[in-house]
C-alpha cells in the first residue's frame, strides 16, 4: 500500500494489471478522472477486469469507449459495475480465423459430395481425415486436462471447439480465465477489498 495522492499517482506511467478495484470517496468528482488515467496511463492490461464502485444517484460512471459493462448490481448504497476492457483486434482475428476454419471444412466436405479431379480428390480425403482426427484429439486433450473442480465442457462448446480447433480455444481459454477472475472479483468484494490494496496505488 502506498500513501499518495491516488491521481497524482496514476498520472505516471504504469505497470499494467489484470484485475483492478476503484472505489473512490462519493460525490467528490473523482472517479471519470481515476478511470481516465487508469486507461490512458498504462495500468491496465488486455481484458482486464475493472471493478467500479459508484453513488447510485448518478448512474453508471463514465468509462472509456473501449469498456464494455461485464456485470452490474445495485447494493443499497452504490452501484457496483463490472467492465471488460477487451481488444477488438484480437477478437476480429478469432472471428477471422473461425471463418477459415468454416471455408476449410466446406472445401473439404465439398470432395465428398462432388469429387474433384483424381488426384487431389485423394489428397483432400486425406486431408479431411487428419483434420477429424486433429481437432478430436484438441478436444480430447482439452477434456482429460480440465482440474477436477472445473465445470464440464457442454456439448455445444465441444462441437465448437472441434469445429474450429485452435481459434475457438482461444476464445473458450479467455472465458475461462475471466470466469476465474469474476471468482476473484467476486471473492474480494465479499471481504470488502478496495482500490487501495488491490492494486499498489
Amino acid at each position: 500500500m502506498i500513501a499518495t495522492n491516488t491521481l497524482s499517482f496514476l498520472s505516471q506511467p504504469g505497470t499494467p494489471h489484470e484485475i483492478v478495484f476503484v472505489d473512490p470517496p462519493f460525490r467528490q468528482g473523482l472517479l471519470e478522472e481515476t478511470l481516465r488515467l487508469l486507461e490512458t496511463q498504462g495500468w491496465l492490461a488486455d481484458e482486464a477486469l475493472v471493478y467500479v464502485e459508484s453513488e447510485v444517484e448518478n448512474g453508471l460512471p463514465p468509462v472509456p469507449a473501449n469498456w464494455h459493462l461485464y456485470r452490474e448490481k445495485w447494493p443499497d448504497r452504490s452501484r457496483t459495475v463490472f467492465t471488460n476492457v477487451r481488444p477488438k483486434e484480437r477478437t476480429m482475428l478469432i472471428n477471422l480465423g473461425r471463418l477459415l476454419m468454416l471455408c476449410v471444412w466446406a472445401f473439404l466436405l465439398l470432395n465428398l459430395f462432388q469429387p474433384f479431379p483424381k488426384p487431389l480428390n485423394i489428397f483432400v480425403n486425406v486431408a479431411l481425415i487428419f483434420m477429424i482426427l486433429m481437432h478430436g484429439l484438441q478436444l480430447t486433450l482439452l477434456k482429460a486436462t480440465q482440474p477436477k473442480d472445473a465445470p464440464p465442457l457442454g456439448r455445444f462448446e465441444q462441437i465448437r471447439i472441434f469445429i474450429f480447433g485452435v481459434f475457438e480455444l482461444v476464445a473458450w481459454q479467455k472465458k475461462s480465465e475471466g470466469d476465474a477472475e469474476e471468482i476473484v472479483l467476486t471473492r474480494a468484494q465479499g471481504s470488502g477489498v478496495n482500490a487501495t490494496n488491490a492494486v499498489p496505488l
